[in-house]
């Protein structure tokens, strides 16, 4: 197993998916880090608590507002491409 190589690939995935979003970009992805270190978060309130979360809740809810769906699909997809990519070479 190259963990090396995973290792890169996660350390990538914040940026490519900054990148890829068009609104609110550093709050999605401060979001998404806040959902990898609170697993037993019950709603978006209890993520935007989370230690790593450093915006104000009503970024959050302007940054889910403005989403798009092609862009929530694109998020999916991107995190499934990633997840796979990891989970098949182990």
């Amino acid at each position: 197993m190259d963990t090396t190589r995973h290792t890169m690939n996660l350390k990538q995935f914040p940026t490519l998916l900054y990148q890829s979003i068009n609104n609110r970009a550093g709050t999605l992805v401060n979001l998404l880090e806040a959902m990898c270190s609170v697993a037993n978060a019950k709603s978006v309130v209890e993520y935007s608590l989370a230690a790593c979360y450093q915006r104000s809740y009503s970024t959050l809810f302007k940054a889910i507002d403005e989403l798009k769906v092609e862009q929530i699909e694109m998020l999916l997809a991107a995190s499934f491409d990633a997840t796979m990519s990891i989970w098949t070479t182990c």
